[in-house]
């Protein structure tokens, strides 16, 4: 479960830069 969590703040993580770059 915490492994899961931990991919899903990657993944936010990830779409964020993604917004700040665009």
């Amino acid at each position: 479960m915490r492994v899961f969590l931990l991919c899903a703040y990657i993944l936010l993580l990830m779409v964020s830069q993604l917004r700040a770059v665009s």
